[in-house]
């Protein structure tokens, strides 16, 4: 619905009173043309949440509108982001990325001893016990723990913790073993 305001110009010298009709827009809607009889939509990744309005507004970074006519954008949930304005969806975290907070503008790298091999995630796993991982941003565990040495869960080097004397430690082991 568009409201409806009468504005009465005079125009100088010749004093003749012209009036002249426009509509403008309500919350989610805007008019940029007089004389129009309705409003128009705000479209797809734009939003206007103020009344009176002769356009819309993008969707800010971290956000996103996916119908038309809206009031406000909604934020981008846990496991996607959106990195540019005026959007009408999010983009899923990459492999080795994720993110645990809502309305983001970009995905936080795994940190190392920890990947993720799924897209659109919010959390990132812990490389499992007699597996390493030492870079960050990675999508697996890409190193078995070497003989001699035992890796525990999320660790970072595949030469985490000496076996020690007295004990025996094939490659990839998560333990001492006596």
């Amino acid at each position: 619905m568009c409201h409806h305001v009468d504005l009465l110009i005079f125009f100088v010298p010749i004093p003749l009173a012209i009036l002249l009709t426009t509509r403008v827009g309500t919350a989610g809607k805007y008019q940029n043309q007089n004389g129009a009889t309705s409003c128009k939509k705000c479209t797809a990744g734009k939003y206007q949440d103020s009344n009176l309005q002769t356009k819309c507004k993008d969707c800010g970074k971290g956000k996103y509108e996916n119908s038309q006519g809206s009031s406000a954008c909604k934020d981008c949930g846990s496991g996607t982001y959106q990195d540019t304005l005026g959007n009408s969806g999010c983009k899923s975290c990459a492999k080795g990325t994720y993110q645990n907070n809502n309305g983001q503008s970009n995905c936080k790298a795994c940190h190392r001893g920890n990947y993720q091999n799924q897209v659109g995630k919010s959390s990132c796993k812990a490389c499992a016990s007699g597996k390493a991982e030492p870079e960050t941003g990675s999508s697996s565990c890409s190193q078995n723990c070497k003989c001699g040495y035992f890796c525990p869960t999320a660790s970072v080097s595949n030469t985490a913790e000496v076996c020690g004397e007295g004990y025996y430690c094939p490659a990839g082991t998560a333990s001492r073993l006596a």
